[in-house]
Order: C-alpha cells, then sequence, then structure tokens
C-alpha cells in the first residue's frame, strides 16, 4: 500500500489514506482505505474523476468511519468501465475528528 501519512502534533494520532486504482478486465476497481494508529472517529471524501473521449464525469462518496488500532478500514469501492485512451483519478481525504488531524492520497490510472 502507498499510505499518505499525517502527524497531528498533540496528540500524535497518526492518519494514513491509500487511495488505489486496480484493473479488473474491462473495467477498473477503484478504492479508499484509511488506518490510524489510535481508536478514532474520521471523516473522508473520495473523488473519482473519469476523462474519456467526450465524456467528463465525476462521482463522490463521503461519510463517517469508527477505526480500530492499526486497521485499514475500506471507506469507499467505485468501479468504472475502461474506455481506451481514458484517464481516471481518485483522490481519497479523511480528517480525524478530535484532533482535526488530515491526510489525503491519489491515484491515477490510463485506459
Amino acid at each position: 500500500m502507498a499510505w499518505s501519512t499525517a502527524h497531528a502534533q498533540s496528540s500524535q494520532v497518526q492518519l494514513r489514506c491509500d487511495a488505489r486504482i486496480e484493473p479488473a478486465g474491462d473495467s477498473l476497481n477503484i478504492y479508499g482505505y484509511v488506518q490510524t494508529d489510535q481508536p478514532t472517529t474520521v471523516d473522508y471524501t473520495m473523488t473519482v474523476t473519469t476523462i474519456a473521449a467526450a465524456n467528463i464525469g465525476s462521482t463522490e462518496q463521503s461519510g463517517t468511519i469508527s477505526l480500530a488500532p492499526n486497521e485499514a478500514q475500506r471507506t469507499s469501492q467505485v468501479t468504472v468501465n475502461v474506455r481506451k485512451g481514458g484517464y481516471y483519478e481518485a483522490e481519497l481525504s479523511a480528517k480525524e475528528r478530535l484532533t482535526g488531524n488530515t491526510c489525503t492520497s491519489k491515484a491515477t490510472s490510463q485506459g
């Protein structure tokens, strides 16, 4: 995993984000994962942007999850059809509620 890590100065909470794009035949499975080193609650937003031929689209998923220490939890899943010459981008951002600590991760793929 390519975790993006942020540290809060006051409580040393480590928050990690990982946006992933995985090929699956003629589709891409796009996932967002969040992990922390302490029990906490996190708000997240995952935005998936698709640019293919004359089509441009964006999908956003957001929510709140409770995390156990050191356990990666999936926040989002989006599946898109791959088009020749298409460009696909996923961006996951998360904010820990107690400290306001944040992390962001991006992944891209081309068809």
